[in-house]
């Protein structure tokens, strides 16, 4: 789309080539097909729901003598109107002869359908097509020397197999209960429209969109002949002037409108559709719910003046009769609160609506965007009340959102600090959970945590100490002193005083009352040499040591 400052710069860079131009010349209008260029001063589509416009892509030729002139080219656009139909512009799948006649183009048999924000993104998601069928009344009309348009430009693409909801969901083509009228027009309406291609900045292969609004309409009860919208003066050439060459197109030329049966018209002084955006499509908001209801057909030679698209509308019957799945589907609009189709089930509860956008859901567990808003499962807020969504406590020793996995064994809590892992040997709550090293139940397993069995003569828990020398022994009874005289087994082994082999009186020592008193029943010097009462050599020597220094 090129404004109104680009299109002065355009004419002036120009001016040299067009001022051999017949000024008084007038020109045809020209269908925007097959010459790379897109909707003009447009900006990137990333509206998910329009996933469903598609690319006409022509993939590389059968063999060398392949007809078609395009090789793994992106030639037109087109919408999806049912996960198996794609509605587009007739003269993107047809070629005319010099005397008029209207044939299948060339390159059909290498066309397929691709879905994608950008020509090499689509380019990957490529769906072969079954049927193509244009409309039998499509070509050139002229209704007198002055005026004269292209008619019935619109075909019908079924597809071998349906596009996945997870790829692109399709857009209903608008209904006539549906239609504009002309008091809309007076209203007001705005349409958005979208195509691949060149852009002014000479940019190309990605989808771009605009809105802007629809100011004519010719359709319903009007003259079949068409409607004659009066006279433009197109000037300069976009984008340059190997452009005006190559289609002859001239400076200062008056060309005289006429809108065909079951057409919108739009202005497009700041831009608009163009070359390459042929079969694209005009999205019309009626309560809520987005339809196709133009696709692009033809405008002006230098994309600046206006622009011409077929109005679904107007051909909806034509369009069923080959797709009688698309009547069903548009039996029941999908965001009125109505129950149209008379089945009980309003708008998204009905069936027929589960592959409208506004309708799909988010599947909270199958790691897809489904609803192509940027987030998938748990991160979509339409999973927030989904349980495995549902926030895990990371301490309560409950599987709060159902996923089999508890507390810390949930990825949920993988952050949190209480689920750190403890250091089991350095005297720190490393967790926060007020338990330290082999009090944490994250040491459990750990070796040094194990419990020790005070009377197994196993270093149980491997930390170098054997049953009582392990200080996890050190208040079991097993390992308390035996009193041996008291009657008691004091450290449970079983034995009671003089039995228990701690109380095993010395060998050297008498074992009389006496002495068993003063020992607690047992001798403390079993092992002793000296008799009781020995009075030590070197003592003796101490003394006989301080006499003598008394003395001096």
């Amino acid at each position: 789309m090129l404004n109104k400052h680009l299109q002065k710069i355009a004419i002036l860079s120009t001016a040299f080539v067009l001022m051999a131009c017949n000024e008084s010349s007038r020109i045809q209008p020209a269908a925007m097909a097959l010459s790379k260029h897109a909707v003009v001063n447009g900006i990137a589509d990333t509206n998910p729901r329009h996933k469903a416009v598609a690319g006409l892509y022509i993939t590389a030729g059968v063999g060398r003598y392949s007809s078609c002139d395009y090789s793994n080219d992106l030639i037109c656009t087109g919408t999806l109107i049912h996960p198996k139909y794609v509605l587009t512009a007739a003269h993107c799948v047809t070629n005319t002869s010099l005397s008029g006649t209207v044939s299948p183009s060339s390159c059909n048999k290498q066309l397929k359908i691709g879905f994608g924000d950008t020509e090499s993104e689509l380019s990957k998601h490529l769906y072969a097509i079954d049927t193509i069928t244009y409309h039998p009344n499509y070509g050139d009309y002229a209704k007198d020397s002055n005026y004269e348009t292209i008619n019935a430009d619109i075909a019908v693409i079924k597809l071998k197999e349906e596009v996945p909801p997870s790829v692109a969901m399709p857009i209903k083509t608008l209904p006539p209960k549906y239609g504009i009228t002309r008091d809309d027009l007076v209203r007001g309406i705005v349409m958005n429209f979208t195509g691949f291609g060149y852009s002014h900045k000479g940019t190309s292969g990605k989808k771009l969109q605009m809105d802007f609004p629809v100011t004519n309409y010719c359709g319903g009860s009007d003259d079949s002949s068409g409607c004659e919208a009066g006279s433009v003066t197109v000037n300069g050439c976009h984008p340059a002037p190997s452009y005006c060459y190559y289609y002859g197109y001239q400076h200062n030329v008056t060309e005289y409108v006429l809108i065909p049966w079951g057409a919108i018209y739009y202005p497009q002084f700041d831009g608009g559709p163009c070359q390459g955006d042929s079969g694209g499509p005009a999205f019309y908001t009626v309560n809520g719910e987005e339809y196709l209801a133009g696709i692009t057909s033809y405008g002006d030679a230098i994309c600046a003046v206006y622009g011409i698209s077929t109005a679904t509308q107007d051909y909806y019957d034509w369009i069923v009769s080959l797709a009688p799945e698309v009547a069903e589907l548009n039996s029941e609009h999908c965001a009125n609160g109505i129950d149209d189709n008379g089945d009980g089930l309003a708008d998204c509860n009905d069936p027929l609506c589960e592959h409208i956008f506004n309708c799909v859901r988010e599947i909270c567990d199958n790691g897809i965007d489904d609803t192509f808003d940027g987030l998938s499962d748990c991160d979509d807020p339409q999973c927030s009340d989904f349980s495995q969504c549902l926030p895990e406590d990371c301490t309560n020793g409950v599987d709060d959102n159902a996923d089999g996995l508890i507390d810390c064994n949930d990825p949920q809590c993988a952050e949190q600090f209480v689920c750190s892992p403890e250091v089991c040997d350095n005297g720190i709550d490393d967790n926060g959970d007020g338990r330290i090293d082999c009090n944490d139940p994250q040491c459990e397993e750990v070796p040094r945590c194990l419990p020790e069995d005070c009377t197994n003569k196993i270093d149980d828990n491997n930390n170098g100490r054997i049953d009582c020398d392990d200080a996890q022994c050190a208040d079991e009874k097993v390992c308390q002193p035996e009193i041996c005289n008291n009657g008691i087994d004091d450290n449970l082994d079983g034995l009671t005083d003089t039995e228990d082999p701690v109380c095993e009186p010395a060998e050297d020592v008498p074992n009389d009352d006496a002495t068993n008193a003063a020992s607690g029943g047992c001798s403390a010097l079993r092992h002793s040499s000296a008799p009781t009462g020995f009075i030590p050599v070197f003592l003796l020597f101490l003394a006989f040591a301080r006499l003598r220094r008394q003395k001096q």
